[in-house]
């Protein structure tokens, strides 16, 4: 996602580092699969997302925020749960083939449960670098589940 993002941005001139998209996604049929061994699937809700970036002579970098906005979801069970949380991607990329492109990503969602079903949710923080021989290096610094 964050690749397809970037080549979007990258066509435009020199901006300033403010938000330059605000975007809503449907997410209804997005699925998250093994939390807490269950399987979610939205039913409702859209993704929120800004986008910031700089550009300059030779480099693009900023950051995406993403945010669930009205998002209810619905295990294989029929229980319900109401999604909450936050991502970021921040990115770093050269416009020509001689330096790095470098992407850090931090989630953490969490599926609040109706009733009696229990919260569920999960927290990732990633590193990635690419190289200018296209070499990727990928580092997951924190996976976890979260399970209550």
């Amino acid at each position: 996602m964050a690749l397809t993002l970037f080549a979007t941005l990258s066509t435009g001139g020199t901006a300033l580092a403010a938000v330059q998209e605000n975007i809503k996604i449907p997410v209804a049929g997005m699925e998250f699969e093994d939390i807490c061994g269950e399987d979610l699937t939205h039913t409702a809700g859209n993704l929120h997302i800004l986008i910031s970036y700089t550009e300059n002579d030779n480099r693009v970098s900023g950051t995406m925020h993403f945010q669930p906005q009205g998002a209810k979801l619905v295990d294989e069970s029929g229980n319900t749960y109401s999604g909450t949380g936050v991502g970021m991607v921040h990115f770093s990329q050269p416009y020509d083939e001689t330096g790095a492109a470098v992407f850090t990503t931090v989630d953490s969602f969490k599926f609040i449960g109706h009733g009696n079903t229990p919260n569920l949710g999960y927290q990732m923080v990633t590193h990635v670098t690419i190289n200018a021989n296209g070499d990727t290096a990928v580092e997951f610094e924190y996976m976890s589940d979260l399970c209550e």
